[in-house]
């Protein structure tokens, strides 16, 4: 009987401790990058939620312009994505398939004759 118990607990633990880590998963905000133009310079246009700890970040950094509409904008020209990945991924998921598409690099060769 103590073996089925001590199963079963253990059962529970598990499932609560997986049920934290969604919870944990699931505050992280989402942030989405938007390749565009503004005053007609090429920009990152970065939609976010209204979280108080992105927009700190982003406050504190000399690179973006904060807009009222839950929308940050930075140039295209300094944009790195492996800097702002490092920086800002730790508190929200970033999407950056509306800025970079990869392609497989084809080649293609003339047959020998």
């Amino acid at each position: 009987m103590s073996v089925r118990f001590s199963l079963f607990f253990l059962s529970l633990e598990h499932e609560s401790i997986f049920s934290n880590m969604d919870n944990v998963q699931k505050q992280r905000e989402n942030v989405v990058l938007h390749k565009e133009k503004r005053d007609g310079q090429n920009c990152i246009r970065i939609e976010h939620s209204n979280s108080q700890t992105i927009a700190l970040l982003f406050a504190q950094d000399t690179e973006i312009k904060v807009d009222a509409n839950s929308c940050a904008y930075m140039s295209a020209s300094t944009f790195r994505l492996s800097a702002f990945y490092d920086r800002y991924s730790p508190h929200s998921y970033i999407d950056y398939s509306r800025v970079y598409i990869r392609h497989p690099k084809r080649e293609y060769i003339l047959p020998k004759v």
